[in-house]
């Protein structure tokens, strides 16, 4: 993990870990108070395609706000269709280390937990093995 990220500069004390782990702490400077975003896209030319787009916003106090929507269509033969969706949610987040291995928990309001595995490679945030951008955060500090 890299120790001086331009923008990365955060109070540690203000998150409640659940261990003290210096991967964990690592990772709050890293991500702490960031927009973590994913983007995938993918077209067959004239026959259709889909965009898929996540934001999370990792808030300095501990909750996060989650908004993906995902588009998909389809033509060929005269026929054509297209769907839509979103999904979003809030609540907290923390940073756990096991055995080494670091993750982001994701505890929604509606009582669902996610848990993602981080890694820090080529320059980026990974979670699960998909490559994330860390930009600005808008929504909340």
């Amino acid at each position: 993990l890299p120790h001086n990220i331009p923008g990365a500069t955060i109070t540690i004390e203000r998150y409640a870990l659940t261990d003290d782990a210096p991967e964990s702490r690592q990772w709050l400077e890293v991500i702490g108070g960031a927009r973590l975003a994913y983007l995938d896209r993918y077209s067959s030319g004239t026959s259709g395609g889909y965009t898929s787009e996540s934001n999370i916003y990792l808030c300095s106090d501990g909750n996060f706000q989650f908004g993906s929507s995902s588009s998909t269509s389809l033509s060929g033969d005269g026929i054509s269709a297209s769907s839509n969706s979103k999904d979003g949610g809030r609540g907290t987040w923390r940073i756990r280390t096991r055995m080494g291995r670091s993750g982001l928990e994701l505890r929604f309001s509606d009582g669902r937990i996610k848990e993602n595995q981080l890694e820090y490679r080529e320059n980026a945030v990974f979670l699960d093995g998909k490559r994330w951008l860390r930009g600005d955060n808008t929504v909340c500090r």
